[in-house]
């Protein structure tokens, strides 16, 4: 069970830490109000909903064969935006 935990902390963790750090970015970047941050925060946290697909998903192809594809989609996906040209970087 240790052997899976930094799976966990991805998919669950980054999860969390999003949602709790998404209004305070909204506010402090694009300058919207505090009830609208939160409003565009409750868009983003929609995608709770979501589980639910995960865990039927997780129920059919198995646990951990869930977890390598959903971090191996979120490693190729961070590497793609790493290398993308942004005009702050």
């Amino acid at each position: 069970m240790a052997g899976h935990l930094p799976h966990y902390a991805v998919t669950f963790g980054g999860f969390i830490g999003l949602t709790t750090f998404l209004p305070s970015y909204y506010y402090d970047q694009f300058g919207v109000g505090k009830i609208q941050a939160g409003q565009l925060t409750m868009l983003a946290a929609q995608g709770a909903a979501l589980r639910i697909f995960g865990g039927w998903i997780s129920d059919h192809w198995g646990g951990i064969n869930t977890l390598t594809a959903v971090c191996s989609s979120s490693l190729s996906r961070w590497c793609c935006a790493d290398w993308q040209k942004t005009p702050w970087c």
